[in-house]
This record gives C-alpha cells, sequence and structure tokens, in this order.
C-alpha cells in the first residue's frame, strides 16, 4: 500500500512540474531554460529533464538564440501552438460563431452561421453541427488533437452538468444537454458557460493578454450583462450565471434606429424570456435628439455599472457588444455619468473604453477558456 501511495505522490509531482513548466513558457512567451528555472523555483536538472520530454513530444519548440550578454548564446523555447488545439462556439440572439484555435490562441479556422428565436432545437443542432464539420474537416485537426468544445450561451445554465436551462431569445432550448449532445456526437469533451463570460476571455486576450489585470467587461445589446473579470480570472458565480446586471438599454444601432430591449426573470423559476425587441425608427439627424438618447443610455448603464465597481473593486470598465460603434460612442458618455456619481477621488481612477474584440471573434474567447483549463490541469 505504501509503495502504491509513493508511486502516485511521485507521478503528481511530476505532472506538477511538467504543467508548471509549461504554464510559465505560456507567460514567459520566447524564453530561456534559465529564465524558466527562475520563474518556476524548480531545480536546474527537473527544468532540464521536463523540458527535454516536452520537446519529445513536440509540445515545445526552439525558436531562435537568446541576445548576447557576452557569454554563450542560450536557445529560445516557446510553446509549440500546433502541439494542441480548441473550439469555441459563441451563440447570441442572431449567430452562431465557430473558430478553432492552436494552443497559443491562434485562430487557425472560423466559420458562422445564423440563429432566429422561433427555431426549434433540431433545426439550431443541424446548424451547429453544420458548421462544427466544417471547421474540422477544412481545418484538417484530428480529433485527438482537440483538447476540449467550449459553448458560449446566453441565458441560465447548470455549468456542472453541461445544460442549458433556459436559453434567452429562443423558447425551444430549455433543460438540454448540450455537452452530452456534442460530446456523443464527436467523441471530444464539451464544456458550457455563459456567452457574456466568453465575451470577457475574449477581451482578456485581446487587451490584457497574459496580465492579471482586472477589468469589468460590458455587453451592450438587448441586455446588459458584465463578465467581471479579478486579477487575470474571470468570475462565474456558483454555477456560471453571474453576470445579467439588468436589462434594460438603448443602443444606436445606426445612424437612424433605436433599439430598445427588455429583460424578464420570472420570480422562482429559470424561466427567462424576451419581452420586446422593437425598433423606432426616429431621426438622428438632429444634434439634440442623440445627445440626449446617450446621455439616457449612459446614465442608466453608469448607475448599474457603479454596484458591480463598488462590490469588486476594479476600475477598468470595457463597454463591448454587437454595435461597435455605439460603444465607442457611448463610452465617454458612460465616463461622465460615472463621473457625476463619484467624489473624485474615486471617479479619476475609473476607466471606460470600448472593446478590443474584433466583431465575430467572441468563439475565441471560448478558445482562451479552455486553454487555461489546460494550463491549469482541469
Amino acid at each position: 500500500m505504501s509503495e502504491n501511495k509513493s508511486r502516485n505522490s511521485e507521478k503528481i509531482i511530476k505532472e506538477s512540474n511538467r504543467m508548471a513548466i509549461l504554464n510559465a513558457l505560456r507567460i514567459l512567451n520566447e524564453t530561456t531554460i534559465d529564465e524558466v528555472k527562475h520563474f518556476t523555483n524548480l531545480s536546474m536538472p527537473t527544468v532540464r529533464n521536463v523540458i527535454s520530454r516536452l520537446m519529445d513530444e513536440n509540445a515545445i519548440v526552439r525558436c531562435g538564440r537568446s541576445e548576447s550578454t557576452g557569454g554563450r548564446l542560450a536557445n529560445l523555447l516557446r510553446i509549440n501552438g500546433k502541439y494542441k488545439y480548441s473550439i469555441g462556439v459563441y451563440f447570441d440572439s442572431t449567430r452562431i460563431n465557430v473558430i478553432l484555435a492552436n494552443l497559443n490562441n491562434d485562430k487557425v479556422y472560423s466559420c458562422k452561421g445564423t440563429c432566429y428565436p422561433n427555431d426549434d432545437i433540431n433545426t439550431i443542432k443541424k446548424k451547429l453541427f453544420s458548421l462544427l464539420d466544417e471547421a474540422l474537416i477544412n481545418s484538417n485537426i484530428i480529433k485527438d488533437q482537440i483538447l476540449k468544445i467550449c459553448i458560449g450561451i446566453p441565458g441560465f445554465i447548470d455549468r456542472t452538468s453541461g445544460t442549458i436551462l433556459a436559453m434567452s431569445h429562443n423558447r425551444s432550448w430549455r433543460n438540454v444537454n448540450i455537452c452530452d449532445i456534442i460530446s456523443k456526437k464527436y467523441g471530444i469533451e464539451t464544456v458550457l458557460i455563459n456567452n457574456i463570460h466568453m465575451c470577457g476571455y475574449a477581451e482578456k486576450l485581446a487587451s490584457f493578454k497574459n496580465t492579471t489585470e482586472s477589468f469589468i467587461y460590458v455587453n451592450c445589446s438587448e441586455q446588459i450583462q458584465a463578465a467581471l473579470c479579478f486579477e487575470g480570472e474571470i468570475f462565474f458565480g456558483d454555477n456560471g450565471n453571474s453576470g445579467i446586471i439588468d436589462v434594460h438599454t438603448y443602443m444606436l444601432e445606426n445612424e437612424n434606429t433605436l433599439i430598445s430591449g427588455y429583460w424578464e426573470k420570472t420570480l422562482g423559476s429559470v424561466i427567462s424570456k424576451t419581452i420586446f425587441i422593437k425598433e423606432l425608427n426616429i431621426d438622428m439627424s438632429a444634434v439634440d435628439t442623440k445627445y440626449s438618447l446617450l446621455m439616457r443610455s449612459a446614465d442608466f448603464l453608469a448607475s448599474k455599472l457603479l454596484q458591480v465597481v463598488m462590490f469588486s473593486d476594479v476600475y477598468n470598465i470595457v463597454l463591448g457588444g454587437p454595435y461597435d460603434k455605439s460603444c465607442i460612442l457611448l463610452a465617454p458618455f458612460v465616463h461622465n455619468a460615472i463621473q457625476n456619481r463619484l467624489p473624485s477621488f474615486l471617479s479619476n481612477s475609473i476607466t471606460v473604453k470600448a472593446s478590443a474584440i474584433d466583431y465575430d471573434d467572441e468563439a475565441l474567447g471560448g478558445c482562451a477558456y479552455i486553454t487555461n483549463l489546460f494550463f491549469n490541469c482541469q
């Protein structure tokens, strides 16, 4: 018994060292063995042995020589992006976006489709499978190289079981174990998160890279949702449903259209529904009208965001969502509205900017989440 226990302990230590060195290489990017040693605090023999095995697995590769400091040039090492891959799938009210990325979160293949509130579950499954098939076939990546598939869904989820409890904008998606469905069809482990958290990972990738910066990503569309990234980690809540701030907002889709949306959670149940999404054609050429709408949107959003800011003590706010132009217009108004509600010593610490996520790249956040799981042995 004690011999088996010792073997298990040794195996755990070896795996822990392996992942510590892989994680160091991910954070340090192109680096040397000496730098990995200092970063991990592991002994040089351990670092050399683990790196030798990782190179045999093709998990890391040489990528040149370090700059000369008067001594012998050291080999530079980095993660081999082609070692493993991941797939992110992002849903919103009208889009299904699929991205297949390598271990460095570089996009390898992407495709997209449409979905509508009146699509039944079989229709959406057919569209989703078609997109996944396209990504797998056209990328020429074998399934064994894919770590996981990550699905990002708007609405209420059970992240532990991989079940969609209630998908906003589509009433046919109730109590659907999407992870089980996809895993059985493709033989690839599948995980489920809320789409706002997928956006949070995508924003971290686009704006904050491998830093431990804290920020609040806000999705401004029919709903107001926020992903809280605290010291480099996205906060999911107990079961993946943190993030709904409120659901009434006004956004300018273009120069002539105002979209207003509203979200309702029925008390004591998991039913969620869109009460209305309507377009009101108005004359946006009138500067006073545009200014008034922006002020109204910003003031409402600021009041909700301040609750998150005060709760989390995070002062970097990123505005995103499907209407990029609107977020760029809205950002300074939100910043001013927040400043008007706070004493100067607090308001001067707050920054508000538009998202750096490219349109249709939200699914890359799912790939980043999977990569994060891999480097943290989950």
